[in-house]
């Protein structure tokens, strides 16, 4: 997977970045926000997302990986392509749209252009619990317990409890008095035995 491109701006077009790198000049599909924040002959870096399909290959261009993250967790909602997630993304910042599902703020979502009540509800449902930005769990420590976060929800739990009782084991005195080496295992047995109480 191309995961970020370095590049020199050569070209704005409606809704996409035209960028030249060493060897090869790559157009991006951007949202709103990203593309005004670029000039042309600005020297960029943008994370990445590839889209295929059996008739399309699309590359889409972020400004982080939290925007990224956002976007393939849209795309992966039941009849969301990539083009109205990035319509989401280009109507609200990626932040703010983390906010609204988290805040339940259905009116707000539902008001982007081609989405309506009736998708903002799927979205809600899909989303709930599932949007971490990276940003968020830097600042806590916790970002370097996400994979321990994903094989636990790999096992069938909700994403939304496995991150609670998460942050519920990370607060406890017992956790912080642990070697490094220790605290993942720690974690583990922690959060399984709340998820079952």
């Amino acid at each position: 997977m191309i995961n970020k491109i370095h590049g020199k701006v050569i070209e704005k077009k409606e809704s996409s970045l035209v960028l030249m790198t060493t060897v090869f000049d790559f157009e991006l599909l951007v949202s709103a926000f990203c593309l005004a924040n670029f000039n042309l002959s600005d020297k960029v870096e943008l994370f990445t997302y590839l889209y295929t399909r059996e008739n399309e290959l699309k590359l889409f261009g972020f400004l982080n990986s939290d925007e990224r993250e956002i976007f393939k967790e849209l795309i992966g909602v039941s009849g969301v392509g990539p083009r109205a997630a990035l319509r989401v993304l280009s109507n609200i910042r990626y932040n703010e749209f983390k906010e609204a599902i988290d805040r339940e703020d259905i009116e707000l979502v539902s008001k982007i252009k081609g989405i309506g009540k009736k998708m903002a509800g799927k979205m809600f449902l899909h989303l709930q619990g599932k949007l971490l930005i990276n940003s968020e769990l830097e600042s806590t420590g916790l970002f370097r317990f996400k994979e321990l976060e994903e094989s636990i929800v790999s096992m069938g739990f909700d994403r939304k409890i496995v991150n609670s009782k998460i942050r519920e084991a990370f607060n406890l005195a017992e956790f912080a008095n642990l070697k490094d080496s220790e605290k993942e295992q720690f974690l583990f047995k922690e959060v399984l035995k709340r998820i079952s109480n």
